[in-house]
């Protein structure tokens, strides 16, 4: 269970990027606000240089919304590291080793998981045709960190959302058909976000003939509503799986009624995969 194991400022500093990423004039000062910590306490305690207070994490956890399990969870990483004695120190590890302590770990790191449309990119990724696992490869073709892919394969690997073969080539595993159950809706509002931003971009930034920009206007009854839900998933299915079943991937795109490229390829690249 060791390497499952994470600290309990790794869920903080997420929490902070999370916020930040929805509002970019968020401080660290703002968070320190809406945690009751003072901001050089809360500078202290992400850096590992002092420790959160279970009095405190107990205002942490609802200012957190953190689900019952995630809660117990999140104490037990608190409790593991404040341990004394190694006799209360194994005590606490060994809780953090059941199998309920597992399944809020997991919730959590499904909750990272869901909010950041870069895990998604690198799953789908790996079945384009020039897909190579280099990190630094991975990094270009997404525009982002090779620090945050090593990071996010480390997280899909957990998750087992990929695998990696002998000779450390990545692959979809093909568990992930759908979104988890119990995720909140918070994380899924933070990924549509991602999202929205990034066809914004596309709509301007990208040659016509690489992107489907769409819209309609009518009027509707509210009762039908249900329905139209309905039929757009199994439309998005569909297509999906139509699109998908061609074993010659060379792109990776995003649909959400607007389909737009998520990765970044030259023109000689583009020329050279057709």
């Amino acid at each position: 269970m060791e390497k499952f194991r994470t600290k309990y400022q790794d869920i903080l500093i997420h929490e902070y990027d999370v916020r930040t990423n929805r509002n970019p004039s968020y401080s660290l000062r703002a968070y320190s606000r809406d945690l009751g910590i003072s901001v050089s306490s809360l500078s202290r305690i992400l850096n590992g240089q002092q420790d959160l207070s279970l009095k405190k994490a107990q205002i942490v956890a609802e200012v957190l919304g953190l689900k019952a399990a995630e809660k117990d969870y999140f104490f037990a990483l608190i409790k593991s590291q404040l341990a004394r004695t190694e006799k209360s120190k194994k005590a606490h590890i060994s809780k953090l080793e059941s199998h309920e302590m597992i399944g809020a770990e997991l919730s959590l790191e499904y909750f990272k998981t869901i909010s950041d449309w870069h895990y998604f990119a690198i799953i789908e990724l790996t079945e384009v045709s020039d897909f190579q696992s280099n990190p630094e490869w991975i990094a270009k073709r997404l525009g982002i960190g090779t620090c945050i892919v090593q990071e996010s394969i480390q997280r899909l690997l957990k998750l087992e959302l990929i695998e990696e073969d002998k000779k450390g080539n990545i692959n979809k595993t093909y568990d992930f058909k759908a979104t988890p159950s119990g995720i909140p809706s918070r994380a899924l509002k933070l990924h549509h976000q991602q999202m929205m931003k990034k066809a914004e971009t596309a709509l301007f930034d990208l040659d016509l003939s690489e992107t489907d920009f769409s819209s309609i206007t009518f009027s509707l009854n509210s009762k039908d509503l249900s329905w139209a839900r309905e039929e757009l998933k199994k439309f998005r299915r569909e297509i999906t799986k139509k699109m998908s079943s061609n074993k010659n991937k060379d792109r990776l795109y995003e649909l959400s009624m607007q389909l737009f490229p998520l990765d970044k390829i030259s023109l000689n690249q583009k020329q050279t995969n057709k």
